[in-house]
């Protein structure tokens, strides 16, 4: 019963995640991304993709702020 809350918990989280990236919220993204310990391969790529672009786009708003 415990794998199943827990394997429960994880799709929850993913569930979170994914549904945040694909509302176009990218920080609420990869808020969730981070407190996901997962073993899927399928969300552990999600999950990647969402840091990665969580970081360009923190890296293009810093560029932006250094040229005003």
């Amino acid at each position: 019963i415990q794998a199943l809350l827990a394997q429960s918990t994880v799709l929850s989280n993913g569930d979170t995640m994914m549904a945040h990236y694909l509302n176009g919220d990218l920080e609420k993204a990869w808020e969730a991304a981070r407190q996901l310990d997962i073993d899927d391969p399928t969300l552990g790529q999600y999950k990647a993709l969402i840091e990665k672009e969580y970081a360009e786009a923190k890296e293009f708003d810093e560029l932006l702020d250094f040229l005003t």
